[in-house]
Protein backbone atom coordinates (compact mmCIF):
# COMPACT_ATOMS: atom_id res chain seq x y z
CA UNK A 1 0.00 0.00 0.00
CA UNK A 2 1.22 3.22 -1.27
CA UNK A 3 0.73 6.46 1.01
CA UNK A 4 2.98 9.11 -0.65
CA UNK A 5 3.37 9.69 -4.15
CA UNK A 6 6.60 11.25 -5.04
CA UNK A 7 6.11 13.58 -8.29
CA UNK A 8 8.43 12.48 -11.08
CA UNK A 9 9.50 13.82 -14.01
CA UNK A 10 8.27 13.16 -17.51
CA UNK A 11 11.88 13.57 -18.83
CA UNK A 12 12.46 9.45 -19.14
CA UNK A 13 15.55 7.36 -18.14
CA UNK A 14 18.75 8.44 -19.93
CA UNK A 15 20.63 6.23 -22.06
CA UNK A 16 23.35 4.56 -20.84
CA UNK A 17 25.89 6.27 -23.31
CA UNK A 18 24.81 9.39 -22.16
CA UNK A 19 25.57 8.34 -18.45
CA UNK A 20 29.10 7.14 -19.25
CA UNK A 21 30.12 10.33 -21.06
CA UNK A 22 28.74 12.64 -18.77
CA UNK A 23 30.92 10.55 -16.17
CA UNK A 24 33.82 10.42 -18.00
CA UNK A 25 33.62 14.61 -18.33
CA UNK A 26 33.31 14.70 -14.63
CA UNK A 27 35.77 12.72 -13.77
CA UNK A 28 38.41 14.65 -16.17
CA UNK A 29 37.36 17.79 -14.75
CA UNK A 30 37.94 17.06 -11.34
CA UNK A 31 41.25 15.14 -12.28
CA UNK A 32 42.66 17.90 -14.37
CA UNK A 33 41.86 19.94 -11.14
CA UNK A 34 38.65 22.31 -12.53
CA UNK A 35 37.27 22.94 -9.38
CA UNK A 36 40.86 24.39 -8.12
CA UNK A 37 40.22 26.53 -11.19
CA UNK A 38 37.28 27.67 -10.69
CA UNK A 39 38.13 29.00 -6.82
CA UNK A 40 41.51 29.93 -7.11
CA UNK A 41 41.03 31.86 -10.53
CA UNK A 42 44.27 31.28 -11.24
CA UNK A 43 46.30 32.96 -13.91
CA UNK A 44 46.27 31.82 -18.12
CA UNK A 45 49.95 31.51 -18.02
CA UNK A 46 53.16 32.14 -16.24
CA UNK A 47 55.61 34.42 -17.94
CA UNK A 48 58.72 33.98 -15.75
CA UNK A 49 61.05 36.04 -17.76
CA UNK A 50 60.51 38.74 -20.47
CA UNK A 51 59.44 36.96 -24.02
CA UNK A 52 59.00 33.49 -22.35
CA UNK A 53 55.79 32.17 -21.33
CA UNK A 54 55.10 28.81 -19.45
CA UNK A 55 51.69 26.70 -19.55
CA UNK A 56 52.90 25.24 -16.11
CA UNK A 57 53.54 26.45 -13.03
CA UNK A 58 56.76 24.80 -12.23
CA UNK A 59 55.38 23.80 -8.30
CA UNK A 60 53.27 21.40 -7.30
CA UNK A 61 51.06 23.55 -4.80
CA UNK A 62 49.70 25.61 -8.25
CA UNK A 63 48.37 25.46 -11.48
CA UNK A 64 48.01 28.04 -14.02
CA UNK A 65 44.72 27.63 -16.45
CA UNK A 66 46.10 26.79 -19.69
CA UNK A 67 47.55 23.65 -17.69
CA UNK A 68 44.65 22.62 -16.77
CA UNK A 69 43.38 22.31 -19.85
CA UNK A 70 46.31 20.89 -21.28
CA UNK A 71 46.32 17.87 -18.67
CA UNK A 72 42.26 17.84 -19.24
CA UNK A 73 42.91 17.34 -22.58
CA UNK A 74 45.82 14.90 -22.59
CA UNK A 75 43.52 12.43 -20.20
CA UNK A 76 40.53 12.93 -22.90
CA UNK A 77 43.23 11.93 -25.70
CA UNK A 78 44.19 8.73 -23.44
CA UNK A 79 40.61 7.76 -22.79
CA UNK A 80 40.15 7.97 -26.47
CA UNK A 81 43.00 5.81 -27.29
CA UNK A 82 41.96 3.02 -24.91
CA UNK A 83 38.17 3.50 -26.60
CA UNK A 84 39.87 2.77 -30.05
CA UNK A 85 42.40 -0.47 -28.69
CA UNK A 86 38.46 -1.50 -27.34
CA UNK A 87 37.37 -0.94 -30.79
CA UNK A 88 39.61 -3.03 -32.74
CA UNK A 89 39.02 -5.96 -31.10
CA UNK A 90 35.59 -5.85 -33.49
CA UNK A 91 37.61 -5.85 -36.28
CA UNK A 92 39.35 -9.58 -35.26
CA UNK A 93 38.73 -11.12 -38.95
CA UNK A 94 39.56 -8.11 -40.42
CA UNK A 95 43.26 -7.97 -39.19
CA UNK A 96 44.28 -4.44 -41.10
CA UNK A 97 41.43 -2.58 -39.37
CA UNK A 98 42.32 -4.60 -35.93
CA UNK A 99 46.09 -3.79 -36.62
CA UNK A 100 45.72 0.40 -37.26
CA UNK A 101 42.96 0.39 -34.44
CA UNK A 102 44.96 -1.29 -32.02
CA UNK A 103 48.48 1.02 -32.92
CA UNK A 104 46.47 4.16 -33.49
CA UNK A 105 45.01 3.60 -29.65
CA UNK A 106 48.49 2.84 -28.44
CA UNK A 107 49.97 5.95 -29.98
CA UNK A 108 47.21 8.46 -28.60
CA UNK A 109 48.26 6.56 -25.10
CA UNK A 110 51.76 6.88 -25.45
CA UNK A 111 51.52 10.08 -26.56
CA UNK A 112 49.41 11.51 -23.74
CA UNK A 113 51.08 9.12 -20.91
CA UNK A 114 54.63 10.87 -22.33
CA UNK A 115 53.36 14.37 -22.49
CA UNK A 116 51.73 14.03 -19.24
CA UNK A 117 54.79 12.69 -17.18
CA UNK A 118 57.40 15.54 -18.82
CA UNK A 119 55.01 18.37 -17.66
CA UNK A 120 55.23 16.35 -13.94
CA UNK A 121 58.36 15.81 -14.19
CA UNK A 122 59.01 19.78 -15.25
CA UNK A 123 57.09 20.81 -12.14
CA UNK A 124 58.91 18.33 -9.45
CA UNK A 125 62.31 19.78 -10.46
CA UNK A 126 60.77 23.80 -10.52
CA UNK A 127 61.51 23.87 -13.89
CA UNK A 128 59.28 25.87 -16.24
CA UNK A 129 57.04 24.08 -19.24
CA UNK A 130 57.34 23.55 -22.20
CA UNK A 131 61.19 23.43 -21.61
CA UNK A 132 63.43 26.20 -23.40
Amino acid sequence: MRFARFPSLPLGRPSPLVLSVASILLSVFLLAGGVFVQLEKTILAWAPSAGQVSVAYPSLYSQTTAESYLVGSLYLLGIIGLFLCFLSTRYVYKPRYAQIGLLGGLALVLISFYVSWDIMSAKLSGQTWPRA
